[in-house]
């Protein structure tokens, strides 16, 4: 039988990082979040800090000498969950996602066409969330500024492929918007009203979001950043030291990338 205590602790922990990051939530299929986007800023993040740190405290306090195998396994997965997610704060891993593959600028658009609404409520939910992107994106955007602050400029090729993406969605017709084209249900009254929606919100507020000072504000990042000789850690502040515990970026929905799906 599970230890009271371990299934509580995981439960909270779980609980934690749909709340943190509701739109893993939505792509999980738990919906009570819907209306709420990530808090990517660097208070979002000490904040996100001291909750994972109350958790892995409450781990420490568990004598796990007694605990059935299972209970031990939990332990050691959480212990490894919120360690990787402090680290990652600590490393302002958020900083150096600048590039084609990671960061909230790739992810929004391929996170669009993945979630679905199960209801009426929730479907005006996901539109309420497309209204918040500009407020992630000016964080996000933040973010990468106060890296280069810390003199951990972005490589040159990425923030150029990251452009040559967001130019790609800026080219695209508005009808055609992968945002205006939310998943949700039919035949309901006001389905034709919801539908319609998304169309003013991306053109009021989620494509005017994308040039800089947005997601990516290229006309600052791209004079100051680096070639890719150095590549990787080694190019940025920090990156020497041979104790520096570097993990994978994570995906901005999860705290260390693992137990929900890459996006």
């Amino acid at each position: 039988m599970a230890d009271v205590h371990v299934r509580a602790l995981a439960d909270d922990y779980w609980e934690a990082v749909l709340e943190s990051y509701p739109s893993a939530a939505t792509m999980l299929g738990d919906h009570r979040y819907d209306d709420r986007i990530e808090d990517l800023s660097s208070a979002g993040e000490d904040q996100l800090r001291r909750r994972w740190v109350a958790l892995r405290d409450r781990l420490a306090a568990i004598d796990r000498r007694g605990l059935e195998l299972e209970d031990r396994a939990t332990c050691a997965q959480l212990d490894q969950e919120l360690g990787d997610a402090i680290v990652a704060i600590d490393e302002r891993l958020i900083e150096l996602q600048s590039d084609q593959m990671t960061g909230y600028h790739v992810d929004a658009l391929m996170l669009a066409s993945l979630v679905s609404a199960p209801d009426p409520d929730s479907a005006w939910m996901l539109v309420e969330r497309l209204r918040q992107f500009p407020r992630a994106f000016a964080q996000v955007g933040q973010r990468f500024l106060d890296g280069l602050a810390a003199g951990r400029p972005p490589a040159r090729v990425c923030v150029q492929r990251s452009i040559n993406i967001i130019e790609g969605y800026l080219s695209s017709p508005t009808d055609g918007d992968v945002f205006t084209r939310l998943q949700g249900p039919t035949g309901w009254d006001g389905e034709a009203e919801w539908r319609a929606a998304p169309l003013d919100v991306v053109d009021d507020a989620v494509r005017p979001a994308h040039p800089p000072p947005g997601p990516l504000p290229s006309g600052r990042l791209l004079p100051p950043a680096r070639d890719d000789d150095p590549a990787g850690v080694r190019g940025v502040a920090g990156g020497e030291r041979p104790s520096a515990p570097w993990v994978l970026p994570p995906p901005p929905f999860s705290p260390t990338g693992r137990g929900i799906p890459p996006i």
